[in-house]
């Protein structure tokens, strides 16, 4: 449904949005039905934001730290 998981919090969540579509994960026994489920998937989504800002945040240092020892990305 989705490459990773990212993608697929966004492809959940404008099927929930957009469409009033459920989404039921039978492994994590997750349904965006009810308001406990619903509070849970979108501390998911926090995390795996939160998790993607912290990539991005490392990376930049990397190519900062890089460019003052006078290294070029790339």
């Amino acid at each position: 449904m989705g490459r990773g998981f990212v993608d697929l919090l966004k492809v959940v969540t404008n099927l929930i949005d957009e469409l009033g579509v459920g989404f039921l994960s039978l492994k994590e026994q997750i349904q965006t039905n009810s308001a406990y489920s619903k509070l849970i998937f979108d501390v998911f989504s926090a995390l795996a934001e939160f998790e993607r800002n912290l990539i991005s945040e490392r990376i930049k240092a990397a190519f900062d730290t890089a460019m003052v020892l006078g290294r070029k990305g790339g």
